[in-house]
């Protein structure tokens, strides 16, 4: 499955999640503000990804072509990650390359974010996990005190992160540069994914099902366990690592596709 159309579909279960957060809240208050971000630079998409208990609100901003403004399927065009502090927008930047994207929970109340980025360096398979045409490769990103630096892979060319708790420990996905066979032929994005969890700069790989070849940790709690999917190319499953760096504590479940986001609880929340 292509990283975009993961992309896609992570959107739709948070931003329902959202919205039922903000009306349930509503109803439990008597009153509410909605703050309006404005725009870091003059795009047609804006999304707030995250926030974290200083008030500061990480931020992705996107250009999609007209018409594809209002389309969760719309064709990304560029796209940068920024942070929001008391209306001061800092721009990410980027790894060399024009953009940078995350997901959702990329952000902790020490200030850090985590998410992903484009280099300067093309692709040498042709994959473009960064899923913005230009075919360049994809790295995972740690910001912070203003600085973004790659964290490693897993000896593949590309990855994402996705999520970072309150001790740092950022949950996302790397390639180890071996070809998947569960990919059908044709398939872009056609190497081996797997579910990591970075740790003071180490990439520690997570266990996946079976014989399944390839994960991704999309959330990450602030007791370390971490929620995601393990599968094939084509057919994930929802996982739970109840504590992640040590597997003989793995447990999952197949009631849905995708596990997306967890609580401290280790309550799952996901697409079905």
């Amino acid at each position: 499955m292509s990283s975009l159309r993961r992309l896609r579909d992570f959107w739709i279960p948070w931003v329902t999640t959202i919205l039922l957060a903000c009306f349930s809240g509503a109803a439990a208050q008597a009153s509410y503000k909605v703050t309006d971000l404005g725009r870091l630079h003059n795009w047609n998409l804006g999304c707030a990804m995250g926030l974290n208990d200083r008030g500061w609100t990480e931020i992705m901003e996107g250009n999609l072509p007209p018409g594809q403004q209002d389309s969760s399927t719309g064709k990304l065009l560029t796209g940068r990650v920024a942070v929001d502090i008391d209306g001061l927008k800092i721009d990410f930047g980027t790894l060399g390359g024009r953009n940078s994207w995350t997901n959702y929970d990329g952000l902790n109340d020490r200030g850090q974010a985590a998410g992903f980025s484009e280099t300067s360096v093309p692709d040498p398979n042709g994959e473009d996990i960064c899923s913005f045409g230009t075919h360049l490769t994809c790295r995972p990103f740690l910001w912070q005190n203003g600085h973004m630096r790659a964290l490693p892979t897993l000896g593949g060319n590309n990855g994402q992160a996705s999520a970072i708790n309150n001790r740092g420990q950022i949950a996302g996905f790397a390639e180890n540069g071996i070809v998947d066979s569960t990919c059908p032929p044709g398939t872009t994005n056609n190497r081996i994914i797997l579910p990591v969890l970075w740790e003071k700069g180490e990439a520690h790989p997570l266990p996946t099902v079976g014989s399944d070849p390839d994960g991704v940790a999309f959330g990450i709690n602030n007791q370390g366990q971490a929620t995601g999917y393990s599968g094939t190319c084509t057919l994930p499953n929802a996982l739970l690592w109840r504590t992640a760096l040590r597997p003989s504590f793995l447990t999952w479940e197949f009631r849905a596709p995708w596990a997306t986001a967890l609580t401290t609880r280790a309550k799952l929340s996901g697409k079905s």
